[in-house]
C-alpha cells in the first residue's frame, strides 16, 4: 500500500468521527481537528459508551435496591396504621429519591441544555453563562432535596420501628444522604431545629427565593 493510499483510507475512516463530533457541538475547527486525530478520539468515545453503559447497569441494580425498600417501609409504616394514605407516602418517598439522585448526577459537570441556551441566545461568553446558570441549578435543586429529605424524615422519625430505620439506613447509603443517616434518630428534636436551620438556609438564597424557603408551600 503506498503512501497516498493509506492517507486517503486513514481520512476516510475520520470522516464519521467528524460529522459526529459537528452534529453534537456544531464547531468545524475542531471537527477538523477530530477528523485529522481521529484514532484518540474514537478511544475516548469508545471509553465513554462502556462507562456510560456500566453506570446504566449500576443504575438499574440500584432502582431494583430501592424499589424493594421502598416495599419494606410501606410495610412497616402501614403495620402502625399511619394517618397517612399510600399515595400521600409514595409522593414523599419519590420526591426525596429522585432530588437525591439528581444532586448525585453530574454535579460538577455544566449540562447541554444549560449550555445551548446561551449558545442559542448568541451570548458573548457561553462558557461563563452556563456556568453561573449551572450553579443556580444546582443550588436550587439543593433547596428542594433538603425540603424533601425533611418531609421523609418526618413520615420515619413519628415511629420507633428498628425494621422500619434499618430500611431507612439502607435507602440512605443507596443514595449516599449521610446527612439523613445522621439526623434519623434524633425525632423531633431534629424537627425542632428545622426553623432555626432553615432561616440560616435562606440568608444564602437569592433574593427571588427567599420568601418561598421562609413560607414553602404545600
Amino acid at each position: 500500500m503506498s503512501l497516498i493510499d493509506f492517507t486517503i483510507l486513514y481520512f476516510a475512516c475520520g470522516s464519521p468521527f467528524a460529522v459526529y463530533y459537528f452534529l453534537q457541538n456544531h464547531d468545524w475547527l475542531k471537527s477538523i481537528m477530530v477528523w485529522m486525530l481521529w484514532i484518540p478520539y474514537s478511544i475516548r468515545l469508545f471509553h465513554a459508551k462502556v462507562t456510560s453503559k456500566l453506570n446504566f447497569d449500576k443504575k438499574l441494580a440500584s432502582d431494583s435496591e430501592i424499589e424493594s425498600i421502598q416495599k419494606e417501609i410501606e410495610q412497616s409504616l402501614f403495620e402502625n396504621d399511619i394517618k397517612l394514605s399510600l399515595f400521600e407516602f409514595r409522593e414523599v418517598f419519590e420526591r426525596y429519591v429522585g432530588l437525591t439522585l439528581s444532586r448525585k448526577q453530574n454535579n460538577d459537570q455544566v449540562g447541554e441544555n444549560e449550555t445551548d441556551v446561551f449558545r442559542i441566545a448568541k451570548h458573548e461568553n457561553v462558557k461563563l453563562g452556563s456556568i453561573c446558570l449551572h450553579r443556580s441549578n444546582q443550588f436550587k435543586l439543593k433547596y428542594h432535596q433538603t425540603l424533601a429529605r425533611r418531609d421523609f424524615l418526618k413520615v420515619i422519625n413519628e415511629f420507633q420501628s428498628s425494621k422500619l430505620q434499618l430500611s431507612s439506613v439502607k435507602l440512605f447509603r443507596i443514595l449516599e444522604d449521610n446527612e439523613a443517616e445522621k439526623t434519623l434518630n434524633v425525632g423531633k428534636s431534629e424537627l425542632n431545629v428545622w426553623n432555626t436551620n432553615q432561616l440560616n438556609f435562606t440568608r444564602k438564597l437569592p433574593l427571588t427565593l427567599q420568601t418561598s424557603a421562609i413560607n414553602p408551600k404545600d
